[in-house]
C-alpha cells in the first residue's frame, strides 16, 4: 500500500511539472509575442544578456526564455522521476533515468560546441 501512495505522490509531481512548464512557456511565449507585434523585433537578438532583455520586455528574449522553458520541461520530468525512483529506492529505473540526464546534458554540450 506504501508504495501505491509513493507511485501516486511521483506520478502527481510528474504531471505538476509537465503542466507547470508548459503553461509557463506558453504565458511567455504570448507575452512574447505581444511584446514583439507592440515593439517590434529586436536589432540584435544574438547580443549576450537576452535574460536580462526579457526582464526588461524585450519580445525577442522572452520568445526564446519561453522556447527555453518548454525545452527544459521533458528534462524536469526525467530529474523528478530520477529522484522519485532513488527515494523509492527503485535503483535500476533511477539509474536509467540519470543516464537519460547525462545524454540530454552532452547533447546539448556537443550542440553548442
Amino acid at each position: 500500500m506504501a508504495d501505491d501512495h509513493q507511485e501516486n505522490r511521483l506520478a502527481r509531481a510528474v504531471s505538476w511539472t509537465l503542466l507547470a512548464g508548459l503553461t509557463a512557456s506558453v504565458a511567455l511565449i504570448l507575452l512574447g509575442w505581444l511584446f514583439t507585434v507592440k515593439n517590434g523585433m529586436s536589432e540584435n537578438p544574438q547580443a549576450k544578456g537576452w535574460v536580462a532583455k526579457a526582464a526588461h520586455g524585450d519580445g525577442t528574449a522572452i520568445l526564446k526564455l519561453g522556447l527555453l522553458v518548454l525545452m527544459l520541461t521533458p528534462v524536469a520530468r526525467v530529474l523528478i522521476l530520477a529522484i522519485g525512483w532513488a527515494r523509492q529506492r527503485d535503483w535500476t529505473f533511477s539509474l536509467i533515468a540519470l543516464c537519460v540526464l547525462a545524454l540530454l546534458g552532452v547533447s546539448v554540450f556537443l550542440g553548442t560546441g
